[in-house]
């Protein structure tokens, strides 16, 4: 794990991991951070409350090389939001923006320009 933790924060300088080291282990500072993501899951995981739909146009991007959350969540999505478009990035982990920033930035503003959402140059 440590080796694919190496990978997956390789794009990170040292001082900024360790001002995340820091922020994480602050008395109740990793509770607080997963807290998000219980709260989402109690909700809408499997109880009787359905998820609501987003109706806005989204753009979904996913590093495959993620090391947390696998590929496999990346699809299926559309239930949950109705003009969804899924981009998959070869190569890239979890810091998707972290790893290709050049990439990201590009993918996000085609995309835009293909949904009419981009401010004309």
């Amino acid at each position: 794990m440590t080796e694919g933790l190496t990978r997956q924060t390789r794009h990170f300088p040292p001082e900024l991991l360790e001002t995340m080291r820091r922020n994480v282990v602050a008395p109740g500072a990793a509770t607080a951070m997963l807290n998000y993501y219980r709260a989402n899951i109690m909700r809408y995981g499997k109880a009787s409350v359905p998820a609501p739909v987003i109706e806005c146009p989204t753009l979904l991007l996913w590093g495959e090389d993620d090391i947390y959350l696998g590929p496999l969540l990346a699809s299926g999505n559309e239930e949950f939001v109705s003009n969804l478009t899924a981009r998959r990035l070869p190569g890239v982990s979890h810091w998707v923006q972290q790893d290709a920033p050049q990439t990201v930035n590009e993918t996000i503003a085609s995309w835009a320009r293909e949904k009419g959402l981009a401010i004309p140059d």
